[in-house]
C-alpha cells in the first residue's frame, strides 16, 4: 500500500493551475493557428516565369492562400472542439478529487488541516481569477479567451469552485473514512 498522504491538496491546488494553463493554452494555441492562417490567406498569388531542363518558358503559379484555405479551414474548425476538451479536462479534475477523497485514508484531524488549506486555496485562486480575467481584457487574446463562455464562467468563479470542490472532498473523505474504517 502506497504511502502518499498528499491526497486531497495537493489535487485542489493542481485543479487551479490546470483549469488556468489549460484555458489559456488552447487559447493560444487557437490564436496562433488563426493568425497563421490569415496571414498565409492574404497572401497574393504570384506568377514567375522560368525555363525547364530542356530550355523551354514555364510559367508557374504560386497560390499560397488558396492552399491555405484548403488544408487549414478544416483544422481551424476542429480547433473549435479544443473549448470541449478544456472543460473536459478541468471536469474530470473535479470528479478526481472527488474519487482520491474517497479512497485516502487519513486520520480524522487530518481533515481540520484540510479545511485550512483550502481556505488558504480559496485566496490563492482569488488571484488566478484575476488574472484570467486581465487576460479577457487583454487586446491580444482577449478576444479568443472570451469565446470560451465556459471557461470565463468557471475562471470569475474559481474561488467558489475551489470553495465547494475543498469542502465537497472533505465531506467525501470522510465519508469514505467512516465506510472504509482507518487504514
Amino acid at each position: 500500500m502506497a504511502r502518499n498522504k498528499k491526497g486531497l491538496m495537493t489535487e485542489i491546488t493542481v485543479l487551479i493551475v490546470v483549469a488556468f494553463f489549460v484555458l489559456v493554452f488552447f487559447a493560444l494555441w487557437k490564436y496562433g493557428f488563426n493568425l497563421v492562417t490569415d496571414t498565409l490567406s492574404n497572401i497574393i498569388s504570384s506568377t514567375s516565369t522560368t525555363t525547364d531542363i530542356l530550355g523551354n518558358p514555364q510559367n508557374y503559379t504560386i497560390n499560397i492562400s488558396e492552399a491555405a484555405e484548403k488544408t487549414f479551414s478544416y483544422v481551424n474548425s476542429g480547433l473549435n472542439q479544443l473549448e470541449l476538451i478544456g472543460y473536459l479536462i478541468i471536469f474530470g479534475y473535479i470528479f478526481s478529487t472527488f474519487i482520491i477523497a474517497y479512497f485516502s485514508r487519513e486520520h480524522p484531524i487530518m481533515f481540520v488541516v484540510y479545511f485550512l488549506i483550502t481556505v488558504i486555496l480559496v485566496i490563492f485562486s482569488i488571484y488566478v481569477s484575476n488574472e484570467y480575467e486581465t487576460l479577457l481584457n487583454n487586446d491580444v487574446i482577449g478576444s479568443t479567451l472570451s469565446g470560451y463562455t465556459v471557461g470565463a464562467f468557471i475562471m470569475s468563479n474559481l474561488p467558489l469552485i475551489v470553495a465547494v470542490v475543498g469542502l465537497f472532498g472533505i465531506i467525501i473523505g470522510l465519508v469514505g473514512l467512516m465506510r472504509g474504517g482507518e487504514a
